[in-house]
């Protein structure tokens, strides 16, 4: 008698059950990952093509989530299957009794023909068999529904910090090229510090203010005539967005006392010398204002809505001292040999001051403005026809400034005289007259005054320095403003991910299918074996196997149906190795008998 062999359990079978259970793990987390990372961006519109067919990248996102979702299936279908045939081989092996044929049809089928399942008397005989059989068959609809969990809405995408709009105040954009004072620079920077004048650098050189620059000189003339802020390049169509910075407030005052009476007292001397060209009011109700700027700080909030601007300003913090002119500047000598001064100060040397450079800016500004505004305008009539012509060097006439009533002389003469004839409001002498409807009158007359008109004006020209590209921040510059939260209104398609049902589906499945493998390892222990679901591993089973009744020989072709004898048939397997004293070969010589039925 040969002795009994001790065998192992085999790794590969546990190993390949735990393995895929891990691998649909990952498979889910993948997926997971994946979807994530596109939650919230933008469905791109671009598409590509693959394989000679055009493929946009919403579908190959969908295409990827699905492919996860079939892995994760395969590799979770694949750790329950083994684990079952664990199970089934345990729940057989360890009968007491014989099994039907029939039953064994239904319990090695079952994964893979669902009319198994309703085979109750078999499944009476393993209820636990036929839960995971179930479950294998329902674990793929967590393939179709994962999928699912990624879906196209819309929405508006979420803030961002970006450089929006502003103005280079602390810089020299908004200054006219401000050329060297060659005898000042000699003079006095080389030795204002040596009163002896016997150790003398030339580290420094004098530049003259100059005036505005012309983009600045551009945007006042377009903001004095709109009345409105400027448009700005906003970041986005649809867009909000909050920015505090500083800038100059202009105020404006009534002249009273002795500085009015000797303007009046001027305009009265110049009138008695030129009668003809006397200054005159042309208003009932003169105003003679003094402006001046002032340093400050804006807090603004820009709202765009389809290209619609709306800025709302607030300005705080207005120094009540008025800012000086200033009429030159001390800066490096290029051509000085101290490589670490960059100065820019009237007073300290080696020192960069950011206030000087708003300082210039801010008069810059108010130069510009201020270049719309002085002037003369004369009204005159002519000798040899008596017409009245206007004759002056301003630019007032061009702004909104002539809505105030203190201006409003300006957009209709007849304020001044009735008796001048003006085409324009000549009366029809008929009902139908060739003149009618040809103008639309001198237009709508606020109530704000000149004074609250002119310093709304500055303070929109200000904000209007923003839409010119000349006058925005350089991204060099060690003054260049931080980025600003920007929040979108757009409303445009984006990825919408529903993380919780897409773990809901997972975890369902994940946890099934561990509890599954968990019964399939304790199987694997009950029956100090593993079993593959392979032909060999049946064939094994089968060879070692005991029927209650021999299988004609004219049956053995396995071709389908099914004798209804071998239905009946019972069948026992053996419980442990087969020894080698029990095995009984099939003779290759023996031939089979072919009698017998077939039902």
């Amino acid at each position: 008698m040969s002795p009994q062999i001790n065998r192992q359990i085999h790794w590969l079978t546990p190993v390949s059950m735990v393995g895929a259970l891990l691998l649909g793990g990952l498979f889910a987390l993948g997926h997971d990952l994946f979807y994530n990372n596109l939650a919230g961006t933008t469905v791109a519109a671009d598409s590509f093509e693959l394989a000679g067919a055009e493929v946009s990248r919403q579908q190959l996102n969908l295409a990827a989530g699905t492919t996860l979702a079939f892995l994760f299936k395969s590799s979770i279908v694949s750790a329950v299957s083994i684990a079952y045939f664990q199970a089934v081989w345990h729940v057989v092996k360890s009968r007491k009794r014989e099994i039907d044929i029939s039953n064994m049809d239904v319990l090695l089928s079952a994964l893979g023909n669902a009319i198994s399942l309703v085979s109750f008397s078999t499944w009476l005989k393993g209820p636990l068999l036929l839960l995971i059989a179930i479950i294998a068959w329902l674990i793929p609809i967590v393939s179709i529904i994962t999928p699912a969990t990624l879906s196209v809405g819309f929405a508006s995408p979420p803030n961002a910090f970006l450089q929006v709009p502003n103005v280079a105040f602390t810089g020299l954009s908004l200054l006219r090229m401000m050329p060297t004072n060659h005898y000042q620079s000699m003079i006095l920077a080389s030795c204002r510090n040596d009163p002896d004048q016997k150790n003398c650098s030339s580290d420094l050189s004098s530049y003259l203010y100059n005036g505005p620059s012309d983009a600045v000189s551009r945007v006042v003339a377009a903001a004095a005539a709109e009345g409105n802020i400027l448009a700005v390049d906003a970041p986005a169509s649809n867009s909000s967005w909050s920015l505090e910075f500083l800038a100059p407030t202009l105020r404006c005052d009534e002249v009273t006392g002795d500085t009015r009476r000797l303007i009046e007292e001027n305009i009265a001397n110049f009138t008695d010398r030129y009668c003809e060209e006397a200054p005159g009011y042309v208003a009932w109700t003169p105003a003679i204002l003094r402006c001046h700027i002032h340093n400050s700080t804006y807090e603004t909030r820009f709202n765009l809505t389809n290209g619609n601007q709306d800025v709302k300003v607030k300005v705080k913090d207005v120094e009540e001292k008025p800012l000086d002119v200033i009429t030159g500047v001390w800066a490096s000598n290029p051509l000085s040999n101290n490589t670490e001064c960059t100065p820019l100060n009237m007073d300290t040397e080696c020192a960069l001051e950011p206030s000087l450079l708003r300082h210039l800016s801010y008069q810059a500004l108010m130069d510009a403005f201020s270049e719309i505004l002085v002037g003369s305008l004369a009204i005159r009539r002519r000798k040899d026809d008596d017409s009245v012509v206007f004759h002056g060097n301003t630019s007032i006439q061009s702004t909104v400034l002539t809505n105030t009533p203190e201006l409003q002389v300006l957009r209709n003469l007849t304020l001044l005289s009735k008796d001048w004839a003006m085409l324009q409001i000549e009366e029809p002498k008929a009902n139908e007259w060739a003149y009618k409807g040809l103008w639309n009158g001198p237009g709508e007359q606020r109530t704000t005054p000149l004074r609250e008109a002119l310093e709304e004006l500055f303070q929109n020209i200000t904000i209007s320095l923003m839409s010119s590209p000349l006058l925005q921040p350089n991204k060099h510059s060690a003054f260049k403003p931080n980025d600003t939260e920007v929040a979108f209104s757009t409303m445009h398609p984006v990825y919408i991910y529903a993380r919780n049902r897409l773990w809901l589906a997972y975890g369902l499945g994940i946890a099934c299918s561990t509890l599954i493998v968990c019964i399939g390892m304790l199987a694997i222990y009950m029956n100090r074996a593993s079993f593959s679901n392979t032909f060999s591993t049946l064939l094994r089973l089968g060879r070692g196997a005991s029927l209650s009744s021999e299988i004609e020989k004219v049956d053995l072709d396995g071709r389908d149906p099914l004798p209804e004898y071998i239905k009946d048939m019972k069948i026992k397997f053996s419980k442990s190795s087969v020894q080698a004293d029990e095995y009984i070969p099939m003779s290759e010589t023996d031939e089979w008998e072919t009698e017998g039925r077939r039902a």
